[in-house]
């Protein structure tokens, strides 16, 4: 395995190989995939993403959603999040979140109109 594959990159290497090891070809297998992504701070839960129907959509989608892995999964404690961020630049990444989430829906062929 390549160290500076991509994750995408290295989960389709398993799977083909696991496939191969099952007597399957990767291709006709019918795959979903999805993305859970910790977004308490902006929503107060994880975010899932619409079903994916292959793992480039998974990699266009976990891209879009990169820049918000730094909220992911923190224990903020009780002042929150901002003891690390500032009220401002938290209201930027709030509306940059909201964009990421349409783009993501859009990029999933989703209406996201039912966000």
């Amino acid at each position: 395995t390549n160290p500076c594959a991509t994750f995408e990159n290295r989960l389709q290497e398993a799977l083909i190989s696991s496939a191969a090891e099952h007597g399957k070809c990767f291709d006709d297998l019918e795959l979903r995939f999805g993305v859970v992504q910790g977004a308490g701070v902006f929503i107060g839960s994880e975010l899932r993403t619409p079903i994916l129907q292959s793992i480039g959509e998974l990699g266009k989608i976990r891209g879009i959603l990169e820049p918000f892995r730094e909220f992911a999964n923190k224990n903020w404690g009780r002042r929150g999040p901002f003891r690390l961020y500032s009220p401002t630049y938290l209201q930027h990444q709030w509306v940059q979140f909201q964009e990421a989430v349409a783009d993501t829906w859009r990029a999933a062929g989703a209406d996201t109109s039912k966000i």
